[in-house]
């Protein structure tokens, strides 16, 4: 089988909103990307094959790329305008690490396609898995990006929002709710996919880490990601042994 068709491009990202804007939302998500200062703090990516590592005790975590608005240059934690100017720096590497990611699996789909004699040519395709990145994540980097036009708007779609996402929220709903009398038809939260599948994390809210970052703990933040980027792995791990065996 080939390396091309399986791997996928696991992550989280972690989001601030300022104190001004944390009663704004009518809705559970209280980070909307189109108000300026809520930003892109950065995060963690892990290219996961669920075939080539069934087993949880070989996974390699030393590959996880981090990518964080404090290690940028124009960083400084006291102006909103550095924090957009190095949000900006950000997303440029993200952009660039993920196309490139693309480029390199669109490649090896094309030596496998001449290799097996297929007429159409391999297009770009990236297989992004995690936990409720199809309504948070993957749309707010598609916003977040096109505010500081990292690339044109259809290049940005294409990346971030032409695929078809693996989100666990949606995912795990027939195992995590199958044996409910009344199943309520909703996206899985991550506690409750943790819980499901016996991943030893415990997941605090997204605010924490708003106070994380204002106290500049940026290392508590990254530790948490890499924590929940882990249990996400765990949990891909989990799902694709029960497939096989079932």
């Amino acid at each position: 089988m080939s390396i091309v068709k399986i791997c996928m491009l696991v992550f989280d990202l972690e989001f601030y909103v300022p104190q001004e804007f944390r009663e704004s939302s009518k809705t559970s998500l209280i980070m909307n990307p189109t108000r300026d200062e809520n930003i892109i703090l950065g995060g963690s990516f892990y290219v996961h094959n669920p075939f080539k590592f069934s087993n949880i005790s070989r996974l390699d975590y030393s590959k996880i790329q981090d990518f964080w608005i404090w290690n940028q240059k124009a960083f400084n934690d006291c102006n909103i305008n550095d924090y957009l100017l190095a949000e900006k720096q950000l997303l440029e590497k993200i952009y660039n690490y993920i196309d490139n990611y693309a480029l390199k699996v669109q490649k090896k789909a094309e030596e496998y396609r001449l290799k097996k004699g297929w007429d159409s040519p391999a297009k770009k395709k990236i297989k992004y898995a995690g936990i409720g990145i199809s309504r948070s994540d993957l749309p707010i980097l598609y916003i977040r990006s096109n505010f500081h036009s990292i690339a044109s708007s259809p290049d940005l779609f294409e990346i971030y929002l032409s695929h078809h996402p693996f989100d666990l929220a949606n995912v795990t709903f027939g195992y995590v709710r199958k044996k409910s009398k009344y199943p309520k038809l909703d996206s899985i939260r991550s506690t409750e996919i943790f819980k499901h599948y016996n991943v030893d994390f415990e997941k605090d809210s997204s605010k924490s880490v708003w106070d994380l970052f204002e106290e500049n703990q940026f290392d508590k933040i990254k530790h948490r990601t890499h924590n929940e980027l882990k249990s996400t792995v765990e949990v891909l791990v989990k799902l694709q042994n029960k497939l096989k065996f079932n």
